[in-house]
């Protein structure tokens, strides 16, 4: 979907998620298989999913097109076939998030702006992970930050550098149409 690596395809092929508000699910098949999706959640609540507190607006949850399809407009098609849909109810206003820098770049082209930058990081346990857990095993943790608290962390906490779980910026994204 969004010309990028991403774990949604996978993750839609075992279970769909649920969400507690109100969807739109928009599915690309070509031979009856799954080549794309995008799962956006809409807010009933202003501000209870996207930093913006304003009416008529939703969050891209799963957005993701078969490695092999990248290119080929399938993103695009869904995307504005959501605008349309979600148009027709009021909304205007999406966010969309990634850690992946092809996504990334694919937003940027789109003409999606920045609105947030942080680090998403695991990083070994220490003493203050596993005083915490009282008695349970604490085999990793996943952290954020803000991005020029990035060097301060790297500091603090010792970051897992290997994949799957080396250190991701992440980047949010305002899609106003």
């Amino acid at each position: 979907m969004a010309a990028g690596a991403s774990h949604a395809g996978w993750h839609v092929r075992q279970e769909r998620s649920t969400y507690e508000g109100r969807t739109l699910l928009l599915v690309a098949v070509d031979r009856d298989e799954i080549v794309g999706l995008l799962d956006i959640e809409l807010e009933d609540e202003p501000g209870s999913l996207c930093l913006r507190r304003q009416p008529g607006q939703g969050f891209a949850w799963e957005f993701s097109v078969l490695p092999g399809l990248w290119g080929q407009g399938i993103g695009t098609g869904m995307v504005r076939e959501a605008e349309r849909r979600l148009g027709r109810q009021g909304v205007n206003y999406l966010e969309w998030w990634s850690m992946d820098p092809r996504s990334q770049d694919w937003y940027e082209r789109y003409g999606m702006e920045c609105i947030n930058r942080h680090w998403r990081f695991a990083v070994e346990p220490d003493e203050r992970f596993t005083r915490a857990a009282r008695g349970s095993r604490v085999v990793y943790a996943h952290l954020t930050c803000p991005e020029e608290d990035w060097e301060k962390a790297r500091r603090l906490f010792r970051v897992i550098t290997q994949p799957p779980l080396e250190p991701h910026l992440c980047k949010g994204y305002a899609h106003h149409f």
